[in-house]
């Protein structure tokens, strides 16, 4: 499997094509014969930066609350109005929307994360220790 960065382009007239977006992914691409069906899965870019950040924190205040990372971050989801509804037999139940770089765009994902913070905030500002107050300083970066 080769993972490299391509740019959807529109097409005159419509339609869409991918074009590669560097070097590697033309290296890439010319090994692919015309016409041949490839399978992709689509990443949408976002600042590796604050994104590890971002995964950081929550990793931490999850495990202050000994909670699983996947389980704090869905319960944000919920919190911040990204999830939804659905019903399972009859009685509501409550899908948080995924926060994975294939769901997310980058400034999707900023907005999540202002929303988010406040109630993070909330989960450990009763908490003293210097790690809390680590967490407290990274929230106001």
């Amino acid at each position: 499997m080769e993972r490299v960065k391509a740019q959807l382009q529109h097409l005159v007239g419509g339609g869409f094509v991918l074009a590669p977006a560097d070097n590697e992914a033309i290296a890439v691409f010319s090994h692919l014969n015309k016409d041949e069906l490839v399978t992709i899965a689509i990443y949408r870019e976002r600042n590796r930066r604050f994104n590890a950040k971002v995964n950081l924190i929550i990793e931490r205040v999850a495990k202050l609350h000994g909670m699983r990372s996947r389980n704090l971050r869905a319960w944000l989801a919920a919190k911040t109005g990204r999830a939804d509804v659905i019903y399972v037999d009859g009685a509501p139940v409550s899908v948080p929307w995924s926060t994975s770089v294939r769901d997310m765009s980058a400034a999707e994902f900023a907005a999540f994360w202002d929303d988010a913070k406040p109630h993070l905030y909330e989960l450990i500002k009763d908490q003293h220790s210097p790690e809390v107050d680590d967490i407290i300083e990274s929230l106001n970066d």
